[in-house]
C-alpha cells in the first residue's frame, strides 16, 4: 500500500478532506491542561489539520488532541498556527501537528490513504 505521505500533488503538501470528530484541550505554558473541547476536522495534510472548534485557542497554544478513525482513536499534539471566526462561537483553525506516535501516523495515513480515493474523480 503507498504512503499517502508520499503522493505527488502540486502543494507543497496535498490537503485531504476527512471530517472527523476531535476532542481538544488546551495545555498551559505550566503544564496544566484545560478541559475537554469537541471539534471536527475538515481536512489534513502532512503537516496538520484545519479543524472547526467551538472555542476559540490563541495562536501558538499547545493542543492535546484525539481524533476518531473508524472505530479507533489516535492521540497527538499540535500548536495553532491560525484561527478565523465562522459563526459566533465556532472557529475554523489550522493546526500543526508536532507529535504523534508512529503506529498512529500508519493509522492515520491509511486512513487518508482512503479518503484520497473516495474523492478522487475517476
Amino acid at each position: 500500500m503507498e504512503d499517502f505521505f508520499d503522493l505527488k500533488d502540486k502543494r507543497k503538501f496535498p490537503r485531504i478532506s476527512t471530517m472527523n470528530l476531535l476532542s481538544v484541550k488546551v495545555v498551559e505554558p505550566n503544564g496544566t491542561i484545560g478541559k475537554e473541547m469537541p471539534g471536527y476536522t475538515l481536512d489534513f495534510s502532512k503537516e496538520g489539520l484545519r479543524a472547526v472548534l467551538s472555542f476559540s485557542p490563541s495562536i501558538g497554544a499547545n493542543l492535546s488532541l484525539k481524533m476518531a478513525i473508524e472505530d479507533k482513536v489516535i492521540s497527538f499534539s499540535g500548536v495553532v498556527k491560525w484561527k478565523k471566526e465562522i459563526n459566533k462561537g465556532k472557529y475554523q483553525v489550522g493546526i500543526k501537528v508536532d507529535n504523534i506516535k508512529e503506529n498512529e501516523i500508519k493509522l492515520l495515513s491509511e486512513h487518508l490513504q482512503k479518503m484520497s480515493e473516495f474523492y478522487s474523480p475517476e
